[in-house]
């Protein structure tokens, strides 16, 4: 029996924007040394990133509407949110995208590690890359929608 009150809930949707930024920073740094956490760390990012979207919807006076055009218009929110299904089910019975999508490594002699990890749904992305863009497509949408 809870007491209502746990420290997860704390901050709103901006608490939790900021746990986006610090999975973001750890898969990032995770992708520099090559550690084995990479693949893990990017399963949480986009779980998280895509929650945020729940978060927003309770903890603010931003709209499901609001919501639902931003996820229309950006393509990588939606394979966000298939990577976020996708890795927390399984699989995806109503996906945005691609329901088969596949998360792979591509050699990239250039690294350090050898390879990077690619996403493949409906076209190929860089992850990191996706994970930026996901981050800046929220942070300009929060930018436009709150004070």
């Amino acid at each position: 029996m809870g007491i209502g009150w746990s420290i997860h809930k704390n901050g709103g949707w901006q608490g939790q924007f900021e746990r986006v930024h610090r999975w973001y920073g750890r898969l990032v740094h995770s992708a520099s040394i090559g550690s084995a956490d990479w693949e893990d760390f990017a399963f949480t990012f986009f779980q998280n990133c895509y929650y945020l979207r729940e978060w927003v919807e309770k903890t603010s006076t931003i709209t499901s509407s609001d919501l639902d055009l931003l996820f229309s218009q950006s393509r990588e929110l939606q394979v966000c949110r298939d990577l976020c299904n996708g890795t927390k089910h399984l699989t995806i019975s109503k996906p945005s995208v691609d329901a088969n999508f596949s998360i792979a490594r591509e050699y990239n002699p250039s690294s350090a590690h050898k390879y990077r990890l690619v996403v493949i749904a409906d076209d190929k992305f860089d992850l990191l890359e996706l994970a930026n863009k996901c981050i800046q497509e929220w942070e300009r949408f929060l930018s436009k929608h709150t004070v």
